[in-house]
């Protein structure tokens, strides 16, 4: 699976998760916190987290051959890419939480986990391995015509 379907699959597992809990909560409104009801899905936190989504995708497809030195192990390059889409990662972090969460508690755990480095890794290797891939079949697809 390519990493924009692995991160769109990700965001909607996310989505689905929300709205889930949104209805559930939308049926008991006399005792949701103010901020659940806040967060309640609509057309427009929807959008919020697409375009959230859209700038990781874009920053790391954009990003990637300017990190990846081709000698350095694929993880290294995943983190240097999140430190250079570090401002959408946080901002993708703040919008997933706010769909996700209903109170500070749940969201500063949410966010600690989504801050590790580890999950640094997991979201931004895929773009890595992606890139390589493709340079392997460029590269590959260039031999094949000189010969």
């Amino acid at each position: 699976m390519q990493p924009r379907n692995k991160l769109l699959v990700a965001g909607l597992a996310l989505l689905a998760v929300a709205c889930a809990h949104s209805r559930n909560n939308l049926r008991n409104q006399d005792y949701m916190p103010a901020k659940s009801r806040e967060r309640a899905d609509t057309v427009e936190s929807r959008a919020h987290v697409k375009d959230a989504m859209r700038s990781i995708v874009i920053c790391a497809k954009g990003g990637v051959s300017e990190v990846d030195d081709g000698i350095s192990d694929a993880q290294t390059v995943a983190l240097a890419l999140a430190l250079r889409c570090s401002t959408e990662y946080q901002q993708s972090i703040k919008t997933f939480g706010a769909a996700k969460s209903d109170d500070e508690e749940t969201f500063a755990i949410f966010r600690e986990k989504q801050y590790s480095t580890q999950s640094k890794i997991e979201t931004f290797l895929p773009f890595v391995m992606d890139y390589r891939a493709s340079l392997r079949k460029r590269n590959s697809e260039k031999e094949t015509s000189t010969q």
